[in-house]
């Protein structure tokens, strides 16, 4: 499977506008990456989870350390990626997170 012309120029316009986005905001250049059909990437990192405070932005609940009443609750709080399927893992910490919010309301 292929894309057609139609799809072939949208992906163009959209690496497009995120390079214009990119200017914008004067980051460094990247390329955009772009993936085979059926394929997916998972964005992970960020603001890493720990207990030690010069290592992480939040703690070991998610809890963002610089902004009170504020949680992260997805991979955001991952070092890094994991070849698997993230939905799991996810909803694991989640849930571990949730039960320890509620545990101190």
């Amino acid at each position: 499977m292929a894309l057609g012309a139609d799809d072939q120029s949208l992906a163009q316009s959209k690496i497009t506008a995120l390079e214009a986005v990119r200017v914008a905001i004067g980051t460094l250049p990247a390329p955009a990456q772009t993936m085979p059909l059926g394929a997916s990437h998972h964005e992970a990192g960020g603001m890493n989870m720990g207990v030690e405070r010069a290592a992480s932005m939040t703690d070991e609940y998610g809890r963002v350390r610089s902004i009170k009443g504020l949680v992260v609750c997805n991979a955001a709080n991952w070092p890094s990626m994991s070849p698997a399927n993230p939905h799991l893992t996810i909803v694991a910490l989640s849930r571990r997170q949730a039960r320890q919010l509620a545990s101190e309301l």
